[in-house]
């Protein structure tokens, strides 16, 4: 009989509807998983490409428009725009003012316990990382630590850093040990995330 047919069809057609709303809400999901992946594994590429002072390599992790900003909080600002301007200060701060590793050098960094935060449109991302860093030319050696605070966007389907701002909190050579940075006490780095948004 013709209603129980269009019962059926309609029937059919809400499942297919419901199907395809849960494939998309898995699509998606999927997908955010694997963009938060991508930005841990950006972060984990600057800081190896950086311990072998591979400092083009580092900038090209960096969107078009993208900036490295140190510090601003306590000491001035310092900052570069684009790729190879990043590229240029990294080289200069932590390679001794050239590429690749040297026999007595060492320019180690440790970026760990990240905080990731993905937009709701999945496109852009916020993170924060905890650094220790061990850098040193020739008989030099230091010890230095901060906090990033980072943004994140997808440029043409690939991840990039967008704004790298490091926060220095301690800083000084290897035999005395280190201090507050600047001699003095620490600002509170504002976080970008709240007890509730935390990883979301």
């Amino acid at each position: 009989p013709l209603p129980l047919l269009c019962t059926i069809m309609a029937l059919a057609a809400a499942l297919a509807a419901g199907a395809d709303a849960a494939l998309d809400a898995l699509a998606r999901d999927v997908d955010r998983t694997e963009s938060i992946r991508a930005v841990k594994h950006l972060q984990a590429s600057y800081a190896q490409y950086a311990q072998y002072g591979l400092w083009r390599e580092v900038g090209a992790l960096f969107s078009a428009d993208g900036r490295f900003v140190f510090d601003g909080r306590v000491k001035a600002e310092e900052s570069a725009q684009g790729p190879v301007a990043i590229a240029t200060f990294l080289r200069n701060r932590y390679g001794g003012g050239r590429d690749g590793a040297r026999a007595d050098s060492l320019s180690a960094m440790m970026i760990d316990s990240p905080v990731v935060n993905l937009a709701v449109d999945g496109e852009s991302a916020k993170a924060r990382w905890q650094a220790i860093i061990f850098h040193g030319h020739g008989s030099q050696a230091r010890i230095e630590g901060g906090i990033f605070e980072n943004d994140y966007v997808r440029e043409g389907g690939v991840w990039k850093i967008r704004v790298a701002h490091y926060h220095p909190q301690y800083d000084g050579p290897y035999e005395e040990g280190w201090v507050n940075w600047g001699g003095g006490d620490l600002p509170v780095i504002p976080k970008h995330f709240t007890v509730d948004t935390a990883g979301v």
